[in-house]
């Protein structure tokens, strides 16, 4: 026999709700604009190091990159709640920014982990939009 927590959230009850939902967005994207400030910080730390080289270049082209990346995702998740549509704007990004798709799914993650709340319920929110995001991003063979 079921447990009366168990019956409740197979019934549809229990779970983030539309406001933890809000709030799981809102927690990321502020992970994600943190993480495009730390590595636009980081590629103007290295092109002002004043060493010169094609690994320094593409260092700093990676940074920049993966920063403009980074808000790209934001933008989508705060644009919109519909999870396809948000996929397909940060599969856009990442290509017109020449990331691979596993780079955005990995930064979505890393974004999740690094969330600046401590509600539970947003949290939970949030590494569900992770997952369906990822799902969603992960080519099919």
């Amino acid at each position: 026999m079921m447990e009366d927590s168990q019956l409740t959230f197979s019934a549809g009850m229990g779970g983030p709700g539309a406001d933890d939902r809000a709030n799981g967005a809102a927690a990321l994207t502020s992970a994600l604009y943190h993480a495009a400030r730390t590595l636009a910080q980081t590629g103007s730390s290295i092109r002002g190091s004043g060493i010169e080289s094609d690994v320094v270049g593409q260092a700093i082209s990676s940074a920049t990159m993966r920063a403009s990346l980074a808000l790209a995702i934001a933008e989508a998740i705060s644009e919109t709640n519909e999870t396809m549509m948000q996929a397909w704007l940060i599969a856009a990004a990442a290509r017109k920014l020449g990331v691979p798709l596993p780079g955005a799914i990995a930064m979505l993650r890393g974004a999740a982990l690094m969330l600046p709340t401590d509600d539970a319920s947003a949290r939970i929110a949030a590494s569900m939009q992770v997952s369906q995001l990822a799902a969603l991003l992960t080519p099919r063979s």
